[in-house]
């Protein structure tokens, strides 16, 4: 074998292993992107509820939420609405999502690895300036990492049934808790599973003793989740058992006794949670939540205006044309009309840079390939093809669903790039019978390599914003792996 056959495998494992592992990194930025601060002025008090339990379950679905005994008695004396969690459903990103007010493009979250703070402002903030106590009860130390002078009190317990006892003799007028053992349960077994629902069970039986100790008149409610689950478990796209969830508001300040849930078509914004939680409690909206394009009016469909001095709600809607002007004074600045049109012009700049790539990659290909350029092209563009329709017939997706846990996904993604990788062999001796098959599978290695750092040269490092869509934001993932494979295959080949 050839020094450089040697070279050329070796560079592209490295290469493989820096974009693959390195990516789970470059997704996040905790500075965050575009974001426009903004202060209101000081707002008429309001007679605020004595207590609030803001509850996420974590990884807990629609479907097994609408069917709790806890969710119903919360709807019997309030509302009930499908949430849209936004484009990554991942807990820490979502975590970022409920308590900013912000999508991922710009709170900077994308994963679960990276613990800085986030500079987003949050709800958690604006309660603790505004004088309540707030206390987080969670199986992680996520929220607090994420937002760390917000909380008096911050307690991580590795037991879920001691989680929902420890507000009993608390202080906390703003408590957050957080039980992560559905989760857990459905990326073991899947949300089919009956350990799921046994799971679902358990927490609603924890929710519903809570409840007893609650006074709806005086107290305040919000149930949620970060994110569902398949049916055999995983998350982490935009499917809607992913990323729609129940969401219920029930006590003091809170519309409708028993209003339906609002229909899928039109969900309730996950970006809203924050500032509606601002409006019941009387506080400031975070600093630097989402305006325009925005889901805010919805807040006033879920407060009751009877529960409210004459003119506060009206004050929060002033707030919130400011918080809008403000926006709208600052896409100005980058000569953009709305937060969609900034998005479209910077994904048509991302869309550039990454082509233009690409496109030196097929040419250097072609180029290799000489005379039989074109149908070796589309060899190589077929074995690409091959790989993630195999992994996206085998996990039913192609996007964060189909990891669920690591390992299995490297292992089951390596099976799919080496039988591509086989059959592009097998095509190829068949097809072109008068060339070198290693000499072609090293044009597919190095074109697979380029192809990895085209997604960096698109969308930066860190990534930056907007995120691409679901399929491309999971692509470094199996690029990496694919291209590794197909080193080891361009090795094993001899001729």
């Amino acid at each position: 074998m050839r020094r450089t056959d040697w070279l050329i495998a070796a560079a592209a494992i490295v290469i493989g292993a820096v974009t693959g592992q390195g990516y789970i990194w470059r997704l996040a930025n905790h500075a965050g992107y575009f974001l426009v601060p903004v202060n209101e002025p000081a707002l008429p008090k309001i007679d605020a509820p004595a207590k609030t339990f803001v509850i996420v379950v974590d990884g807990l679905r629609q479907d097994a939420a609408a069917r709790m005994a806890s969710a119903r008695a919360l709807q019997a004396r309030g509302t009930c609405v499908s949430a849209d969690v936004g484009p990554i459903s991942i807990s820490r990103p979502v975590y970022a999502v409920i308590s900013t007010g912000l999508e991922q493009d710009r709170t900077g979250s994308r994963n679960n690895a990276t613990w800085e703070p986030l500079t987003a402002d949050s709800i958690w903030q604006r309660a603790s300036d505004a004088g309540f106590t707030v206390c987080g009860y969670s199986e992680l130390p996520w929220w607090q990492q994420l937002f760390p002078q917000a909380f008096a009190r911050y307690e991580v317990d590795a037991d879920p049934d001691a989680l929902f006892l420890r507000p009993r003799q608390s202080p906390c007028t703003l408590t957050l808790l957080h039980p992560v053992f559905v989760d857990e349960t459905a990326h073991d077994h899947g949300a089919a599973s009956p350990e799921y629902e046994a799971a679902v069970a358990r927490v609603d039986a924890q929710i519903a003793k809570l409840l007893e100790r609650v006074d709806l008149d005086r107290d305040l409610v919000i149930l949620t989740a970060d994110h569902g689950h398949r049916d055999r478990g995983g998350h982490g796209g935009r499917q809607p058992e992913l990323a729609n969830v129940l969401t219920c508001f029930a006590g003091k300040g809170v519309a409708g006794k028993g209003v339906a849930t609002r229909p899928t078509v039109d969900p309730f914004d996950m970006r809203t949670l924050a500032p509606t939680l601002a409006v019941l409690l009387g506080v400031p909206f975070p600093k630097t939540m989402r305006a325009g394009e925005d889901g805010l009016d919805q807040i006033f469909t879920i407060t009751d205006a009877a529960a409210f001095p004459q003119g506060y709600l009206d004050a929060r809607r002033r707030g919130i044309e400011l918080f809008r002007s403000a926006n709208q004074r600052a896409l100005a600045d980058l000569a953009a009309a709305s937060w969609s049109e900034l998005y479209a012009f910077l994904r048509h700049q991302q869309w550039a840079r990454g082509t233009v790539v690409l496109l030196f990659a097929l040419a250097l290909a072609f180029r290799r390939f000489n005379r039989e350029g074109r149908g070796l092209v589309v060899w190589l563009l077929a074995t690409w093809a091959a790989t993630c329709a195999g992994l996206a017939a085998v996990r039913g997706a192609f996007d964060f669903t189909a990891i669920n846990y690591q390992a299995p996904f490297i292992l089951l993604t390596s099976a799919c790039a080496a039988v591509a990788a086989g059959a592009a062999i097998s095509i190829h001796r068949r097809a072109f019978p008068k060339r070198v098959c290693k000499d072609d599978l090293g044009t597919l290695v190095i074109t697979t390599a380029i192809a990895c750092l085209a997604h960096i040269v698109a969308y930066g490092w860190p990534l930056g914003a907007p995120l691409p869509g679901p399929e491309l934001l999971f692509l470094p993932f199996v690029g990496a792996i694919a291209l590794g494979t197909y080193a080891l295959a361009f090795v094993l080949v001899k001729r």
